[in-house]
């Protein structure tokens, strides 16, 4: 039996389901006058190398509103229980682990998929969640409603599907371990997964054997780190940042690299002969020049920005030297980007100075060309940089030299049956420097423009339908004093110079992306329906568990119209800071 296979089913199960909720905790479970508070952290060594949890629990209105929108979806899956168990049980493969632990699972689960269910298995849906690392090797602890249940539930999933998985224990604490299998001659770090319920939570970690009398203890929480920074570290994100007390996490690149390449380091100490093999041989010359490397990107950063019952909001930061970040500020030409409450189906806008990013990558190579790197294991990079060097020195046509960016906003977009788009409706800008020039060439190379009287600033002319690849679709072009645009669609053209004309908010952005989720569901619905109808098996090679995906597909089906049913809009932001790159992601809910 995989036993592996079977505890990364079970650890994903349980921390899944663990990892959403309880009631909010009252003054003594907090230091009082300290703010939000997470027990959780102290179990986290001071100088951990990444670190991520919440500060507060979800709010119990978010949690039900999810759950309320969830139940269609609940039901579905109810309804298919049965006959999934049916299958299971009436499989070739029944005797199969794999297949008896599902089945197991299934019947726990069975008349529990709702909250008070849930949480009668001990889970807790609001409860306080922390991952960090033991030196680099991974950590998660999940707070439950009550750990004696989840224990039980355990226990009777395991013997109901006849596996006899036999806990360990350690100074009077239960766990479970289960080593990863190898394939035999493979030179790899053997590693092993630990899982413990504890008195109020449960625990996921994996590490070595050769430091398990080193961890175990932590891992247990029978042995408390001397001091932990966690807090502090998690709060000062949420500071600086401004994110919500409900998630931030924070890794910190020198810290891991310390990790990695310093002798005395727990990983070296954990690998033994595996480090002496692959990493003892680097010598200082190569470390420093990792960890030059490495401190470009100081810290990786993210948080949440906004969690009500209508909007989820999440930030992804990659931290740079903050003479690198005025570099990258320097990229951004003017371009509008698309408007956070549109109601198109889909608003795109990208913009950066073409030239400026080739004259940015050209002095990062030259600088590596100057001053090569001395590590044997870095000499790729140093032939990648000749290589950029001289494809980067080649002139750039002045069309893509005097590029700025491009925005794209669709009001329309209808797919026929072999996935081509059969009607289009929306607005097209490409910003550039001089687009006089831009129409000049197009007229040389396509006949059919050079009839066309495009002036700055006048309003849009009609393009002859022998340009326009759909159908009974008008299309219009005008141009100003830095973009040219094109309108397809009726009526379109009447937005069409106002659209060029907006104003860039010069906030640092480059690149966004809104768009309505329930019309981007279908349309790669359909597209993915389309794409199948060329890859669909004869019926001689057809799926011989094909039946058992029945009940799968139908709550699939449930879970991609519950989403459609429930999520308004979602849009991405990336923007250049004094801080380095910024990601923002935001999903609405109806």
């Amino acid at each position: 039996m995989n036993s592996l296979r079977l505890a990364a089913l079970l650890s994903i199960a349980l921390f899944t389901l663990s990892s959403c909720g309880k009631e909010e905790e009252t003054p003594t479970s907090a230091a009082a006058g300290d703010g939000p508070h997470n027990s959780l952290l102290s179990y986290v060594p001071a100088g951990t190398p990444y670190l991520g949890g919440n500060l507060a629990p979800t709010p119990n209105d978010v949690i039900d509103s999810f759950l309320k929108r969830l139940e269609p979806v609940a039901a579905t899956a109810q309804a298919q229980l049965d006959e999934l168990k049916a299958q299971l049980a009436a499989s070739p493969d029944g005797a199969d682990p794999v297949s008896r632990l599902g089945l197991a699972v299934l019947h726990e689960l069975d008349g529990k998929l709702n909250r008070p269910g849930l949480e009668s298995l001990g889970l807790d849906l609001q409860g306080q969640q922390v991952f960090y690392g033991m030196g680099v090797f991974p950590t998660a602890r999940v707070e439950l409603g009550d750990a004696q249940a989840l224990k039980a539930t355990v226990q009777r999933v395991l013997d109901s599907a006849g596996i006899t998985e036999p806990q360990q224990e350690f100074q009077g604490v239960a766990y479970w371990k289960v080593a990863a299998e190898s394939d035999p001659g493979q030179d790899k770090l053997p590693v092993s997964v630990y899982i413990a319920i504890l008195q109020d939570h449960i625990a996921f970690s994996i590490f070595p054997d050769s430091v398990q009398t080193e961890l175990l203890p932590l891992f247990l929480g029978l042995k408390k780190p001397d001091t932990s920074d966690a807090e502090a570290r998690l709060k000062a994100v949420q500071s600086k940042y401004g994110y919500t007390p409900y998630f931030a996490a924070v890794a910190d690149m020198s810290l891991l690299a310390d990790e990695l390449l310093r002798p005395d380091a727990l990983f070296a100490r954990s690998a033994g002969d595996w480090y002496t093999t692959e990493l003892a041989g680097l010598g200082d010359q190569c470390k420093t020049e990792f960890r030059e490397i490495i401190g470009h990107t100081p810290r990786l950063v993210m948080g949440s920005t906004e969690l009500t019952a209508n909007a989820i909001g999440m930030q992804y930061v990659v931290e740079t030297q903050p003479d690198q970040a005025l570099q990258l500020i320097g990229l951004l030409a003017d371009v509008p980007m698309g408007a956070a409450a549109s109601n198109r189906l889909l608003e795109f806008a990208f913009g950066l100075k073409v030239g400026a990013v080739r004259d940015f990558l050209l002095a990062e190579a030259t600088k590596v060309n100057a001053s090569p790197y001395q590590c044997a294991q870095l000499q790729d990079l140093n032939a990648q940089a000749s290589a950029a060097v001289a494809k980067l020195n080649e002139p750039l046509p002045p069309l893509v030299n005097n590029f700025r960016g491009l925005r794209l906003s669709l009001s329309q977009l209808s797919m026929g049956q072999s996935s081509v788009p059969e009607a289009v409706a929306g607005l097209l800008a490409v910003h550039v420097e001089q687009p006089e020039l831009f129409v000049g060439m197009a007229q040389m190379f396509l006949p059919d423009l050079s009839s066309l009287n495009l002036v700055k600033g006048q309003p849009p002319v009609q393009l002859p339908q022998s340009m326009i690849p759909l159908a009974d679709t008008v299309a219009f072009a005008a141009l100003t004093d830095s973009a040219i645009g094109i309108s397809m669609g009726a009526d379109e053209e009447n937005a069409l110079m106002p659209y060029l004309e907006q104003l860039a908010a010069k906030n640092g952005t480059f690149l966004s992306v809104s768009y309505d989720s329930a019309a981007y569901l279908d349309f790669t619905g359909k597209l993915t329906d389309g794409l199948a109808e060329f890859t669909e098996q004869p019926d001689e090679t057809a799926d011989p568990d094909a039946g058992q995906q029945g009940p799968v597909k139908t709550v699939s089906e449930a879970m991609r119209q519950a989403y459609a049913n429930a999520v308004d809009r979602s849009q991405i932001d990336a923007r250049f800071t004094e801080q380095g790159l910024l990601i923002d992601s935001r999903m609405t809910f109806k």
